[in-house]
């Protein structure tokens, strides 16, 4: 455990370092981001700070590695993020279409998957379902719809970073808990990393992570969901009501864009958050909120849910859901998007 400590102040002061380097290197080479009428915040800022944490959380990966804490599979599998980082970071610099970023984004969701072996049979209640190739493709679209959502979700300062360094930490420290080292040190692993960049995009944010983070950490979190739930190290609805507050959000607003028969695939301020924004809250405001909400419903929740009887589980994360989709429709009904 002494390793541990150490290598995660040293990743911590090095996230630090290397998100301040980066945004100086932003700001001369004028990788900043302009507002325009869809943007929340006001003031030009350097983009691309996810760059960090990437980096160091795959440096961290190979050490966890080559002190064989990780399996040869599990390395592989979370190796698909870099050609998402690289097409997030080049959409970054001078925008890349979206035909092409889809293309990235499912082609590393069939990497990670058939490193993992796909996902194996799902048991709900006294019923077991087994169909490899059909798990495998909705698996797959689970996979590219979080690399989406935690982009469309990376929309205010301090919000996609502070879900980031919330999911892993919880995550991180249940695996701890019950002994799962190897995962556990993967999730901490990241939540350090992350956390020094979260330093400099508190509100106000001094720089962005970009679309080289947001889309890698969405990744990052459906792979991780994928590695445990097929290890039987901890179900996929638990990532569910971890990341519940980013996955009604996102979800449930683009149903809506497509009812309403509006160009769902094309930037918008639609979303809850964007929302509370227009209506007059702050950045920090509605990132500390979600930040409560995760700490008094979903934290506990997730951990009811770990000790629930299996033939109950399923309609607890449906009430969970359901309570924050209330949230949602509420602000949704409350407060027009400009």
């Amino acid at each position: 455990m002494n390793f541990f400590f150490v290598s995660a102040g040293l990743l911590l002061i090095l996230s630090l370092l290397f998100t301040y380097l980066i945004r100086i290197v932003s700001l001369k080479k004028n990788i900043v981001d302009i507002p325009n009428h869809r943007s929340s915040h006001q003031v030009s800022t350097p983009r691309g700070g996810g760059l960090a944490f990437v980096f160091l959380f795959y440096a961290a990966l190979f050490l966890l590695f080559q002190q064989r804490f990780i399996q040869h599979p599990i390395l592989l599998s979370l190796l698909g993020g870099i050609p998402i980082a690289c097409v997030g970071y080049c959409d970054d610099l001078f925008g890349v279409k979206a035909k092409w970023r889809g293309l990235i984004h499912m082609l590393s969701a069939i990497w990670a998957l058939a490193w993992l072996g796909g996902v194996p049979l799902i048991t709900i209640g006294a019923v077991s379902f087994h169909a490899p190739i059909l798990f495998f493709m909705v698996a797959t679209f689970i996979t590219v719809w979080f690399v989406n959502l935690y982009n469309f979700m990376d929309g205010i300062d301090g919000l996609a970073g502070m879900e980031a360094v919330f999911v892993s930490s919880i995550a991180g420290c249940i695996l701890l808990y019950g002994g799962v080292y190897s995962i556990a040190f993967i999730c901490l692993a990241l939540s350090v990393a992350v956390a020094g960049f979260l330093v400099f995009n508190w509100p106000p944010a001094k720089i962005f992570m970009g679309d080289v983070g947001s889309g890698f950490l969405g990744f990052i979190f459906a792979d991780l969901m994928w590695i445990t739930h097929h290890q039987h190290q901890l179900p996929f609805s638990m990532w569910i009501i971890l990341l519940s507050v980013f996955i009604v959000d996102a979800s449930c607003t683009l149903i809506y864009r497509i009812i309403q028969k509006k160009k769902w695939h094309l930037a918008h301020r639609e979303h809850a958050y964007q929302r509370l924004i227009q209506a007059g809250f702050s950045h920090k405001k509605i990132t500390l909120t979600v930040l409560g909400i995760n700490f008094l419903i979903c934290f506990p929740a997730a951990t009811i849910y770990l000790h629930l009887n299996s033939n109950v589980v399923y309609a607890f994360l449906l009430l969970i859901l359901s309570a924050i989709w209330l949230a949602w429709f509420f602000i949704i009904r409350k407060h027009q998007a400009v």
